[in-house]
């Protein structure tokens, strides 16, 4: 699951990984883990990473996530390099 932080200067994108070795996403969660309210924990809103994807998205960029059970989780954001002429919604 590693891969490197750094740029890409003909895509134009900077890539940033973040990864832990915790207990994993299991694969029937994957598809929902960026869905807001979606939580397997019996605590918390569900709301963190809805909020990351959207805020993510809202700047031009892209946020892939991929874990194995027991063994850890990694979540691959990609941002571009440039601004872009597009609005951006207010919180």
């Amino acid at each position: 699951m590693a891969r490197a932080m750094g740029t890409d200067r003909r895509a134009r994108r900077c890539a940033l990984p973040f990864a832990y070795s915790g207990e994993g996403i299991r694969a029937e969660d994957l598809p929902h883990v960026f869905d807001p309210f979606f939580t397997t924990k019996d605590y918390g809103t569900g709301l963190g990473l809805s909020v990351v994807h959207g805020i993510i998205q809202e700047h031009g960029g892209q946020i892939e996530v991929e874990s194995e059970l027991d063994k850890g989780t990694a979540f691959h954001i990609s941002l571009p390099l440039e601004r872009f002429d597009s609005k951006v919604a207010a919180a």
